[in-house]
């Protein structure tokens, strides 16, 4: 009977609300929140994730529910208590001191007497409702967390600025100081100096204890994670790959008449305020609106390649990922194993199937052994804008121009893989891993 009152997607029980069941026009059926998932995620598309047939359905609502179906998993979720093994009977009341479920001939015959005994519905409400109760604290919690980032990013931005406007004046007195010839330009410096000085001097000294000061007078709750962060001696940063394809280069951060400026890669950063060139992207895959998990991908930014993925991944040229489901899964089981997927998505042509930029390379000189994690193209001629992700290896084999390589996530693609059908499997989300900032 459970299987017969679970949605397929998610394995819940249908229940009213949420997880009504609907039934699609191809005949099958799933709760709500499962086809409200699988809509968000096919670009309006209504896909049935059984037959995989297009419902046509925009609106969600047209959607009917199937009430025999409903009134069927309330009844079984009433009944849902247990049974009891030594006497066949279903399981309806709760014992508060030993912590076990009773039927009614434990309670009558076996149990002790004197402990305090309670419907086992009753006791399932209440527990229900401690739980949501520490959710909601949970919950505000997190909005709390949130309020204190969002100060902790306007007070570092403004910091920001102050710093790289302070580096930009001093160079400049720097350059007067050097270029001196007369005493009135010594004298000339010194005031600029010392202006510059007591303009800084409000904001120089901030410490950590008065940003500590500022988050309690907002009633932010805890912020002693702050003092962590003077001692703190490690940055986080991602470990390079193995071989030449990593890039390292960095773009120097500016601050110039009122904008914060992002220098080419071609200008030395070295001694500034910088961030690594972007190389790292992500992709979200799930299954029926279920979420798998995300693979994390560096690419190799010097291939034409790595550059099509990446605009891909964040859409910038309009077509992107999101929305897209793998094709195949060639030499499955065998050695060069790959996850491939064929397609992008446009807003306004829907499955996309052309490169987004010519002279793609190819050509021996970028081959490489087919290893586990490698991202590759698919093909010379055709399907030029898609990839696959090798899962097994070959020793002595090659694979032409791999452009990136997975550096977490490898479990993720393994479960893609072993999916049936795999073309259930959607990038749902995908985009660009934030580089970190230092000096």
């Amino acid at each position: 009977m459970e299987e017969a009152v679970t949605c397929f997607v998610c394995f819940k029980v249908y229940q009213q609300g949420t997880r009504d069941p609907l039934v699609l026009p191809c005949g099958h059926t799933f709760c709500r929140f499962c086809i409200s998932a699988v809509h968000n995620t096919s670009r309006g598309n209504l896909i049935c994730p059984t037959c995989r047939k297009d419902s046509g359905i925009v609106d969600i609502s047209q959607l009917p529910i199937c009430y025999p179906l409903a009134s069927l998993s309330s009844n079984y979720n009433d009944m849902k208590f247990g049974w009891c093994r030594n006497h066949k009977e279903e399981h309806r009341f709760w014992c508060e001191e030993c912590g076990v479920p009773l039927c009614s001939l434990c309670l009558y015959a076996n149990h002790q007497q004197g402990h305090s005994v309670l419907p086992i519905k009753t006791v399932m409400e209440n527990k229900k409702a401690r739980l949501n109760k520490q959710l909601a604290h949970l919950s505000d919690e997190m909005m709390q967390g949130r309020g204190e980032i969002y100060y902790l990013y306007d007070y570092l931005t403004t910091k920001m600025k102050q710093v790289l406007s302070l580096e930009e004046k001093i160079d400049l007195l720097s350059a007067d100081t050097d270029e001196a010839r007369s005493v009135e330009d010594i004298l000339e410096c010194e005031t600029k100096v010392k202006v510059v000085a007591e303009e800084n001097k409000t904001w120089l000294p901030m410490k950590l204890c008065d940003i500590e000061k500022k988050l309690k007078n907002m009633k932010l709750g805890n912020v002693t994670f702050i003092e962590n962060l003077e001692n703190s001696e490690s940055q986080a940063s991602l470990q390079p790959l193995e071989g030449e394809h990593h890039d390292t280069r960095r773009m120097r951060l500016d601050y110039r008449e009122g904008r914060l400026l992002l220098h080419s890669t071609s200008h030395p950063a070295d001694g500034y305020l910088s961030v690594k060139m972007p190389s790292e992207v992500f992709l979200e895959l799930g299954v029926g609106g279920i979420c798998l998990g995300r693979v994390y991908i560096s690419l190799w930014s010097h291939l034409r390649r790595a550059q099509q993925f990446l605009a891909l991944c964040m859409g910038t040229m309009g077509p992107s990922y999101v929305g897209s489901c793998f094709s195949h899964v060639a030499y499955k089981g065998r050695p060069k194993e790959t996850l491939c997927c064929r397609e992008y998505w446009t807003e306004s042509d829907g499955r996309g199937m052309k490169e987004l930029l010519a002279d793609l390379e190819w050509d021996d000189q970028y081959s490489k052994e087919p290893r586990q994690g490698l991202l590759i193209p698919l093909s010379k001629l055709i399907d030029q804008h898609g990839f696959g992700i090798c899962t097994r290896g070959q020793t002595g084999a090659t694979f032409p121009c791999p452009f990136g390589e997975v550096v977490s996530g490898m479990n993720v693609v393994s479960a893609a893989v072993n999916h049936h059908p795999v073309k259930e499997v959607i990038i749902t989300h995908c985009g660009l891993v934030l580089p970190e900032l230092s000096l």
